[in-house]
């Protein structure tokens, strides 16, 4: 007898073991919903974990370039070749200065030189050194050929003085008038 009692405890073990394998019939959809939907939760969080960690490392990558910027020295700390300030009050690489010269470059070259012929000496020098070469070439053609004549020597270290005494401080006599002849 308890041989046989064993045997049955053996057996309803296993059918239940069955059962709980098998879905619930009585689960039904929403409960298989319910399952799905925990699921999709499940992913979403493990997706906004995966971006959290990507910002987490692109912050950390960025404050290691910024505490690399901050060990080099500044570019406008070093010494540039021959190209000071006249006025020595002026920093070199003033960020108004730097926004002007981005502001030129973005414009058309007549209309750039137009504006800079209207600047003082020292600005328009300031603004130049900032700007490509290439650039402010092309602005230079636009300009009056007495301030691109200061500029040029402002730019090459030396003195506009000699330019100064060198050319007349008003402009060239008016031509006479173009006399026309008669038409027949």
């Amino acid at each position: 007898m308890l041989l046989a009692t064993t045997v049955l405890a053996g057996a309803a073990a296993v059918g239940q073991a069955v059962d709980l394998a098998r879905p619930d019939p009585k689960q039904g959809q929403p409960g298989a919903a319910i399952a799905q939907g925990v699921a999709d939760r499940d992913r979403v969080l493990a997706r906004r974990s995966r971006a959290m960690d990507l910002r987490e490392q692109s912050i950390k990558a960025a404050e290691r370039r910024l505490a690399a910027a901050q060990a080099t020295p500044d570019v406008a700390e070093l010494p540039t070749a021959g190209r000071e300030p006249a006025d020595a009050s002026i920093p070199a690489s003033t960020p108004p200065i730097d926004e002007l010269a981005r502001i030129y470059q973005s414009m058309k070259p007549a209309k750039a030189a137009a504006i800079m012929g209207a600047l003082d000496l020292e600005t328009r020098t300031l603004v130049a050194r900032k700007m490509r070469n290439r650039t402010m070439g092309g602005i230079m053609t636009y300009m009056e050929p007495q301030a691109a004549a200061r500029l040029s020597m402002r730019l090459a270290g030396r003195t506009t003085n000699s330019l100064d005494e060198a050319s007349p401080t008003t402009s060239a006599p008016p031509r006479p008038p173009v006399r026309q002849r008669p038409l027949d």
